[in-house]
């Protein structure tokens, strides 16, 4: 536990590649290993420090916003599920659906979820106006402030300090 004890010492999150790895990436292929909830035992014991469940524990999307939800310290995204060769990309409007399934399922649920993609052209990253597509999908347009802005400053502390003493 002493990373989690430095990250409370220091105001600093945490974040934790959830879900089906990457295909582009070494891996070991633990899926159940990375599952959201092994994330929300941690949280819990850590109220101070946020933590970011990348990818929302692919293709565990419904047990891992149940695993979040009434812990304000966590917060998830869809990022890198667009990536070529991803089931997700051969059936995008469907995982949207099963996205926005698990998401409706708390009211609040949206005030957890960021906006990512994992952009990086190099490994087939790159699919930015897929994310935006499947933000305004699944939530109404009083949302997108939260999710693209509010809700990253809220996770990351350090960063909102930062933007806020400099002015921007």
């Amino acid at each position: 536990m002493p990373i989690y004890d430095f990250a409370d010492k220091y105001g600093l999150s945490v974040t934790f590649h959830t879900g089906l790895p990457s295909y582009h990436l070494p891996y070991e292929n633990d899926v159940e290993g990375s599952r959201v909830e092994y994330v929300a035992n941690v949280a819990k014991k850590y109220p101070r420090v946020n933590f970011i469940v990348a990818h929302m524990g692919d293709p565990y999307y419904e047990e891992s916003i149940d695993a979040m939800h009434g812990l304000p310290n966590m917060f998830t995204d869809f990022a890198g599920a667009f990536e070529p060769g991803t089931e997700v990309a051969a059936d995008e409007e469907g995982t949207i659906a099963q996205w926005a399934h698990a998401i409706d399922k708390y009211p609040d649920t949206y005030t957890q979820i960021l906006y990512g993609t994992d952009f990086c052209p190099p490994i087939l990253l790159y699919e930015i106006d897929k994310y935006d597509y499947a933000i305004r999908k699944i939530f109404t347009e009083d949302k997108f402030e939260d999710i693209y802005w509010n809700n990253p400053l809220r996770a990351f502390p350090k960063a909102a300090a930062y933007i806020t003493k400099e002015g921007k």
